[in-house]
């Protein structure tokens, strides 16, 4: 296929998304020599934000080898995100630390960051989102200001009075939320107006408090399953079929066309041009391939899917009925 093609309302997106300053490390243990063959992509539900908006962080990581593996986490989950140079820690429980993969398969981790949680973004402007695998690493980067305010957690101490936290929390504008039980009492405070890391650093060595550090962990929200499946047949032009069924209610079908060994990216998007999933991101050899998409998680309504290589890029329309 020569030349590009003709812009749609969603073909300048890609030109317009910046990018975020998240790290994502992935721990793998049994399977990471395999997973280093794959495709692992970070995304995020939109490019600007407001203040206090909530970031949606999508991690994929699709098998696009011939074979099948497992991939196996460590004792909390794994997977480690850091955020302009914070760190956050993914708290997974027992049967969400291990996932298999057939050949093809692709997996979409959902996380949601909450800055009167988790105090992020701690800078303005441009922020920056790295996710690594092994040797597979991807980037995406956002734009929002910086949030004052969040969680910290504090270690109280049994000579301390109740009324002098209640003065402490007063002079950082924060107010109890939790409050644990047993011989070492600690609680967690929200703090509004406040850098919580400037705090935390000016109130570490406080007479009143045993420790106190920020509370960053993030909830497992959910995980989406996809997967592809190829045809040897090499066919002789770059093309994107309309997904089947349409409507559809929650899993659809989108078949492509790859004439040549090319770099693709199949992505979906809502009406508002936010970016709702990347389902596919690598190299392809050619052939023809179909990509089943779940839409459980999301709500009725149009969506598009875009499919982009370095010669053009295609847009189609598909209608969730739930």
């Amino acid at each position: 296929m020569g030349g590009k093609l003709p812009a749609t309302p969603l073909g300048n997106l890609n030109n317009h998304i910046m990018k975020k300053k998240v790290f994502i490390f992935i721990l793998l243990f049994s399977v990471k020599s395999l997973i280093a063959q794959g495709i692992l992509t970070v995304t995020t539900n939109k490019t600007n934000y407001a203040y206090g908006d909530s970031i949606v962080v999508r991690v994929t990581i699709t098998n696009n080898t011939d074979t099948s593996f497992t991939l196996i986490g460590s004792s909390t989950c794994f997977m480690r995100i850091k955020f302009n140079d914070i760190r956050l820690s993914p708290m997974c429980t027992l049967d969400q630390r291990e996932f298999f993969f057939s050949a093809g398969m692709s997996r979409t981790w959902i996380w949601y960051l909450y800055p009167k949680d988790h105090g992020i973004p701690n800078k303005e402007g441009v922020q920056k989102i790295v996710g690594s695998c092994g040797n597979l690493s991807d980037s995406v980067y956002i734009n929002a200001p910086k949030y004052r305010g969040g969680v910290i957690a504090v270690g109280l101490k049994e000579s301390i009075s109740a009324s002098v936290y209640q003065s402490l929390r007063d002079s950082m504008n924060a107010t109890l939320i939790y409050s644990s039980l047993g011989p070492k009492v600690y609680e967690y405070w929200r703090v509004v107006n406040h850098s919580i890391d400037s705090l935390v650093e000016k109130y570490s060595q406080d007479y009143r408090l045993d420790w106190i550090i920020v509370k960053r962990t993030l909830e497992f929200n959910k995980h989406i399953v996809t997967s592809i499946k190829s045809n040897p047949i090499i066919p002789s032009n770059f093309s994107l079929s309309q997904n089947y069924p349409n409507p559809f209610n929650p899993k659809t079908r989108i078949n492509f066309e790859v004439p040549q060994k090319t770099q693709i990216d199949l992505t979906i998007y809502d009406v508002k041009g936010s970016i709702v999933l990347n389902l596919l991101k690598g190299e392809y050899l050619p052939g023809q391939y179909s990509v089943d998409f779940d839409g459980s998680s999301l709500s009725s309504g149009v969506y598009y899917y875009q499919l982009k290589s370095f010669t053009g890029y295609l847009t189609k329309k598909m209608l969730l009925l739930k």
